[in-house]
């Protein structure tokens, strides 16, 4: 009987310990991740995979794209000069070509018939 009560009271030593593990196993399994969880982490992180990259392949493109311009406002600044210059030589052209002498056959005119007539 005395061996009997040893056995018992170890068994209910025992249960008292497993209840404590299984308690500790419940509170711990509360931050196990399930294969649904981790695949959506995955998934996430792929994601944000792609943005880096795709922010990284828009950057370049914004820095080839704002080369281009740069190139191409040089180009045109190069053009508008040499409009500009061709523009003041057809103007000195057309003033000295043209416009002088009409102006001085207009005040020849003028002088002619409005001061020597009188």
């Amino acid at each position: 009987m005395d061996e009997l009560n040893k056995r018992i009271e170890q068994l209910e030593k025992d249960t008292h310990q497993i209840r404590l593990d299984v308690t500790a196993l419940t509170e711990r399994s509360k931050n196990f991740a399930t294969t649904a969880s981790v695949e959506k982490l995955i998934e996430r992180c792929d994601t944000f995979v792609t943005k880096a990259e795709f922010t990284g392949t828009l950057h370049a493109f914004e820095v080839r794209l704002n080369e281009r311009l740069d190139n191409m406002d040089s180009r045109h600044q190069a053009m508008i000069e040499k409009l500009n210059s061709r523009i003041n030589s057809s103007d000195s052209k057309v003033f000295w070509g043209i416009f002088l002498p009409m102006m001085t056959a207009a005040i020849t005119w003028f002088v002619k018939t409005a001061v020597l007539q009188v």
